[in-house]
C-alpha cells in the first residue's frame, strides 16, 4: 500500500485518508488498508483453526466501499475525474492469511499453497467483480512480497532451508506462486471484462531484484529489523520487544542509519525501501503489467 500513497504524492494528490476516520475528506481517495487484514474472513479463518489479527478482511472493506460510494453525491459532470468509475483501486492483501496459517505451525508452506492460495484468490476475485458492478473500470493489483526475507518469520523459522539471498525457501516458494495465480486471475478478468483496465504489479519480482543487488540500491543490511529487539536476537526482532517510542540508538534498539535497511521493524519496510520499489515499478514502468500502466498519469518532473 506504500507504493500507492507514493504514487498519490508524485501525481500531486494529498495522502490518502483512512475511511475509519469519518471527519476526513475523500474527495481525492481513501485508503481502506488495515493492518493485518486478511482476504478471508476470520469466521473462514477461525473455521481452520486460525486467529486473524483483526475481523476486518477484504469482504469489510469492500463493505466500506460501498457504503462510502451510497452516501457520496456523485459530481455534476459523469465525466468529471473525481467520479468513482474514474478512480484507481488497489487491491494488495493475501500476506496476512498465509503468515497467520504458517506462524500457527499447524500447516506447512506447502499445504498453505496449495491449499490458502485458491481460496485467497477466489476472494481478490469476489472483490473485482463487487468493484466492477459497482462502476470500477480500472484496477491494479500487487503481488505479496517474498515473504521468507520478513524478520518476523526467519526469526520464527531459524532452522529453515535459506537460498542465496538468506530468506527462507519454501515460504518463498509460497509468495511466487501466489503472484502467478494473481498475474493469472488478471489476464482472466482482462478476457471478462474488457471495458475495463487492469494491471499488475509484481511486487515479489523487485523486491527479488533489489535484495539480489542490494549494494547498488545502497542497502547493506537486508535481512534484519532496523527498529524493535536489537542485536542480541536473530534478525533483530521479537514480538515482544517491537519497535516503539522508546527504541533509541543508546540501547541499539534502533539502527544508526535506516537507509542501509531494507526492514523497518520486522514486518514493514523504510521509507528507503518503499522508496526503491515505487521507483523502479510505478515510476520506471519494470515488474509492472503492462509496462506503461501509469505512463499517462505521470506529471514530467
Amino acid at each position: 500500500m506504500m507504493v500507492m500513497l507514493y504514487t498519490a504524492t508524485r501525481i500531486g494528490l494529498p495522502l490518502l485518508n483512512p475511511y475509519l476516520n469519518s471527519s476526513a475528506n475523500f474527495s481525492t481517495g481513501v485508503n481502506y488498508a488495515v493492518s493485518g487484514a486478511t482476504a478471508q474472513t476470520a469466521s473462514s479463518l477461525n473455521s481452520r483453526l486460525l486467529i486473524p489479527l483483526t475481523t476486518l478482511s477484504l469482504d469489510v472493506q469492500i463493505g466500506w466501499h460501498l457504503t462510502l460510494k451510497s452516501t457520496t453525491t456523485p459530481p455534476p459532470n459523469p465525466s468529471n475525474n473525481t467520479s468513482h468509475d474514474n478512480s484507481l483501486y488497489v487491491i494488495e492483501i493475501g500476506g496476512n492469511d498465509y503468515i497467520v496459517a504458517l506462524t500457527s505451525f499447524l500447516y506447512s508452506p506447502s499445504y498453505v499453497a496449495t491449499n490458502f492460495i485458491p481460496l485467497v484468490i477466489a476472494k481478490i476475485r469476489n472483490a473485482t467483480e463487487v468493484l466492477y458492478a459497482n462502476g470500477a473500470r480500472n484496477l491494479l493489483y500487487i503481488g505479496v512480497t517474498p515473504l521468507g526475507c520478513s524478520p518476523s518469520l526467519l526469526s520464527t523459522f531459524l532452522l529453515g532451508a535459506k537460498d542465496s539471498n538468506g530468506c527462507l525457501t519454501d515460504i518463498n516458494t509460497l509468495s511466487y506462486n501466489h503472484g502467478l495465480s494473481l498475474l493469472n486471475l488478471v489476464n482472466q478478468l482482462r478476457l471478462n471484462y474488457t471495458d475495463a483496465t487492469f494491471s499488475f504489479l509484481d511486487y515479489y519480482a523487485a523486491y527479488t531484484q533489489v535484495i539480489g543487488n542490494s549494494s547498488s540500491y545502497g542497502f547493506s543490511n537486508t535481512l534484519q529489523a532496523c527498529c524493535g529487539a536489537g542485536p542480541l536476537f536473530p534478525y533483530r526482532y521479537n514480538p515482544l520487544l517491537f519497535c516503539n517510542a522508546l527504541s533509541t540508538t543508546t540501547l541499539d534498539t534502533l539502527c544508526a542509519n535506516p537507509n542501509t535497511f531494507i526492514n523497518w521493524d520486522g514486518i514493514h519496510f523504510t521509507h528507503k525501501f518503499n522508496s526503491v520499489i515505487f521507483n523502479l515499478t510505478v515510476n520506471a514502468g519494470s515488474y509492472l503489467n503492462p509496462p506503461n500502466a501509469f505512463s499517462t498519469c505521470m506529471p514530467s518532473m
